[in-house]
């Protein structure tokens, strides 16, 4: 980015220093998360409640098998 003048002051917020508080109701959409972004390293336990899933978008192939 060009500037013209002083140049400001950098901005970029601190490590971690983006919170859910900082962030608008509805900032963050699918459309603003990079592909495969979201593991499940990043879902808390029992999050995932059964009226988040669309029916039928989990079959047998989706499901590990121990």
């Amino acid at each position: 980015m060009a500037y013209i003048g002083k140049r400001p002051a950098d901005t970029f917020p601190a490590t971690n220093a983006i919170t859910t508080t900082t962030i608008a109701d509805n900032a963050v959409t699918s459309v603003k998360i990079a592909e495969n972004a979201v593991t499940s390293r990043e879902l808390a336990a029992n999050t995932i409640a059964t009226s988040n899933i669309a029916d039928n978008s989990i079959d047998s192939t989706k499901i590990a098998m121990n």
